[in-house]
């Protein structure tokens, strides 16, 4: 099963290669990494990993924090596919599900405890929001909010507003 494994580290030379060493010898398989943010010396990094069948996602907790000063903010599972130009195909998703007549939020997003970000869309004379939802968490960080209010810019400029 394949899982995305978020963990909080030193920026330092190493600590990454000694988490995918720790992550490998507990039979983990890193698919991507994804730099979340780096700032005042700490790292976030997203790993995509697999397990073999049957291994829990637990192992990957114990892995990752056997190393020094690493700690796991979360693991969930990850059926998404690997693709450089995902915010790519985030604002063409977007740009066609756009209904400003709509305001709500999912009921399943309700039920899962979900966090939510959003990001003003379109023209300043008409208010619109752009929300989007991690179910289960972790909290979106500064720099995913930076980049989904990059993204909701773009998307009104290809919307013409």
């Amino acid at each position: 099963m394949t899982f995305l494994l978020r963990v909080v580290l030193p920026d330092r030379p190493g600590s990454l290669g000694a988490v995918a060493s720790a992550l490998g010898e507990a039979g983990a398989d890193i698919l991507g990494v994804d730099v979340v943010e780096r700032v005042d010396g700490i790292a976030v990094d997203d790993l995509t990993v697999e397990l073999p069948s049957g291994r829990p996602p637990d192992v990957l907790i114990t892995a990752a924090e056997s190393v020094r000063d690493v700690q796991v903010e979360s693991v969930r599972p990850y059926s998404g596919r690997l693709d450089t130009h995902r915010e790519l195909e985030l604002v063409d998703r977007i740009a066609g599900v756009i209904d400003p007549d709509k305001h709500w939020v999912p009921d399943p997003w309700r039920a899962l405890d979900t966090e939510l970000a959003a990001a003003p869309l379109g023209p300043a004379s008409v208010l619109q929001v752009l929300v989007v939802g991690r179910p289960g968490g972790p909290a979106f960080r500064p720099s995913e909010l930076a980049r989904l209010s990059h993204l909701a810019g773009i998307v009104t400029s290809v919307l013409g507003g």
